[in-house]
């Protein structure tokens, strides 16, 4: 977090420490971007996850459409958070997997994993941006 009191602070302990505040390095901010690219079992494409909650399942309302039996109308849920992205099991009999895992509850997700909801395949990627102080 890059607020003004956070930047006071790091002032007083460096000042504290002998030091002067423009000496000390400013925190980088790093931009996420996730992308989920459908391998089998739907239309192949790139999918940009810009949504804060990404849904899948077989529903018309869903983001990402899946296919196969026992999947819910939402089966997952994709969340975008400050520290990453998360993949959730929302409903269904046949949950989701990452790299041949079942997903109970939550999972995060990392560069190249690879998601298997129903007969749907897929694969995630990461994109980090760090943002330069002042720019």
């Amino acid at each position: 977090l890059d607020t003004e009191a956070q930047q006071e602070l790091l002032a007083k302990q460096a000042a504290e420490r002998g030091e002067r505040p423009e000496q000390l390095p400013r925190p980088k901010k790093i931009n996420l971007y996730g992308t989920i690219t459908i391998i089998s079992g739907g239309i192949p494409e790139i999918i940009e996850l810009e949504k804060r909650v990404t849904t899948l399942g077989k529903s018309g309302d869903s983001d990402i459409k899946c296919s196969g039996l026992l999947i819910g109308k939402t089966a997952a849920l994709i969340n975008k958070r400050p520290t990453g992205y998360f993949l959730a099991y929302a409903e269904g009999l046949k949950k989701p997997e990452v790299n041949g895992e079942s997903v109970t509850t939550q999972m995060q997700l990392h560069d190249g994993d690879q998601i298997a909801i129903g007969s749907t395949r897929m694969t995630f990627n990461l994109r980090e941006e760090i943002v330069e102080p002042g720019s």
